[in-house]
């Protein structure tokens, strides 16, 4: 008969914290008791299993009944918490074409090397996450083997984190508050591992800080598919005349709640973001591109082709060329380009565009709010070509209230 050992799975729980402390690193003192209790249980019985050195699942280490009489110990608020990251306990990464029988959780236990262990949430990242803070000491950071799976000890550069990643597998970059590099070069940042999503943490000028300087083809060029791209603060005046700052040449890219200074009184950037004809289903969402009223940025973003792009709730202050604006279809038209819930201020003196259509292209611009500088004059959209208008409106002085923009249908 197999005799199992209890192992540590039951002792104190001050035991079990001193253990946590000293070979995890990690103090749980700044936990809400419930989660402190649970943290430390899942630590007893993980070490209870390597005490056996047996190799069926550590979730063997206690009988239904121990299980049970565990769950009815723990306080309320933690037994809901407990099921989830029990019943996910040794769970594989999700990987494509897997077959799974049976239920099982959103929820799985990952073991990093030289990190913390981290319960994951598969519907947001199913494959692996880097760590990058070049405002750490630098002797706790480096772009080389052994960094960049904690945030104590992160990666250098967000260029080397992609060069990590693996494709198509849900693999992420968390870039720290703080953070900020300067980029001399064409890709100086090269997205080019398909379905990474790049991450910043924290708030205002506290988000990390990607900044463009030395040559006016320095860029973040997109060159893989299914790229997010969120929560980071982008300037382009680093040298004047930046050609365009963000250069998306793959489909499905996604740039949410992003800041883009692309112009101050010194340096102005030609373009923010530029695409070509590959960047079908791209989505800028919820973005401030930040100018001046200092001549030189032609538009904020310029549509090169590419269809189902959609462009909400962002808003652009700028001066922009005055016949374009900051949104400017040109050269080849886009199909199902969605504009929507957008203000856009176009500030250079005299001017009437603040959105530029290309012939044949469709789509819908929706429910935003235009300014131009010439008084009597609404053109803000200007050859809208085969795209429908809804609830779009234009104001060209001070103090006026906006009028309805577009042919009304009969």
């Amino acid at each position: 008969m197999k005799h199992r050992v209890r192992g540590l799975a039951f002792l104190p729980v001050r035991l079990v914290a001193m253990l946590w402390t000293r070979f995890l690193g990690f103090n749980l003192g700044s936990l809400p008791a419930p989660l402190k209790f649970l943290f430390l249980r899942l630590l007893a019985q993980k070490l209870g299993f390597w005490q056996r050195g047996e190799d069926d699942g550590w979730e063997h280490a206690m009988s239904r009944r121990q299980r049970r009489s565990l769950y009815f110990r723990l306080p309320k608020a933690a037994r809901r918490t407990y099921l989830a990251i029990y019943g996910a306990q040794g769970l594989p990464v999700p990987a494509g074409g897997a077959t799974i029988v049976g239920s099982r959780s959103g929820l799985f236990w990952a073991t990093v090397p030289g990190g913390l262990p981290i319960i994951q949430d598969v519907k947001y990242i199913s494959g692996n996450v880097f760590f990058v803070d070049n405002s750490a000491p630098a002797a706790q950071r480096a772009d080389t083997a052994g960094y960049g799976k904690h945030p104590d000890k992160p990666f250098s550069t967000i260029d080397f984190a992609v060069g990590q990643c693996t494709a198509t597998q849900g693999d992420a970059i968390f870039v720290l508050p703080g953070h900020s590099e300067t980029l001399t070069a064409a890709a100086g940042i090269d997205l080019d591992v398909a379905g990474i999503s790049v991450v910043g943490l924290g708030r205002g000028t506290a988000r990390p800080t990607i900044a463009m300087s030395t040559v006016t083809t320095t860029d973040i060029d997109v060159d893989a598919a299914n790229i997010l791209l969120e929560n980071f603060r982008i300037t382009m005046v680093g040298i004047d005349a930046v050609a365009a700052g963000i250069d998306v040449n793959s489909s499905y890219f996604t740039m949410k709640g992003c800041h883009v200074v692309h112009a101050d009184a010194t340096n102005q950037a030609t373009l923010a973001v530029l695409t070509d004809a590959n960047a079908d289903y791209m989505s800028i969402e919820g973005c401030f591109f930040e100018g001046t009223s200092d001549a030189g940025t032609v538009t904020a973003v310029r549509v090169v082709g590419g269809d189902h792009i959609t462009i909400k709730d962002c808003k652009a202050i700028g001066a922009y060329t005055a016949g374009v604006g900051a949104i400017q279809v040109l050269t080849t038209a886009a199909n199902y380009l969605v504009i929507d819930s957008c203000y856009i201020n176009n500030i250079t003196a005299s001017s009437t565009a603040c959105i530029v259509g290309l012939a044949s292209t469709t789509g819908t611009i929706k429910y935003c709010t235009l300014r131009n500088q010439t008084d009597a004059n609404n053109t803000q959209i200007t050859t809208p070509a085969n795209m429908e208008l809804f609830q779009n409106y234009g104001v060209n002085n001070n103090g006026e209230t906006g009028i309805l923009l577009g042919t009304a249908s009969v």
